[in-house]
């Protein structure tokens, strides 16, 4: 059901599973607690807001990789390839803690 040039990369570190055109980011899956795993869909816009849970990994990567077969055409036209020269829209990831040391450094 994936289209070819989508792919899955699992980042070791925080256990975060990106589904990726080229090296581009499109959705994340992460989990959030014990048996909830949190999607987040079109992470190569800036203001993308799509998000859903789901009880288990399979089925949250059974129901990212629905979306971007629907999507597919909309997804390949907002993250050009990279022979095209165009940037990575790889943003860098932070752990929890970091995002709560953030929020006591602001406070």
């Amino acid at each position: 059901m994936l289209p070819d040039d989508f792919h899955w990369h699992l980042d070791d570190r925080y256990g975060h599973h990106w589904l990726r055109r080229n090296r581009h980011e499109v959705a994340l899956i992460n989990r959030v607690s014990e048996g909830r795993w949190l999607m987040t869909v079109n992470r190569q816009r800036s203001d993308a807001k799509g998000h859903g849970y789901a009880a288990t990994l399979a089925h949250a990567k059974r129901m990212v990789e629905r979306w971007a077969a629907v999507n597919a055409e909309r997804l390949r036209l907002e993250v050009l390839d990279d022979r095209l020269g165009a940037p990575p829209a790889i943003e860098p990831t932070l752990s929890r803690e970091d995002l709560r040391a953030g929020r006591k450094a602001q406070h």
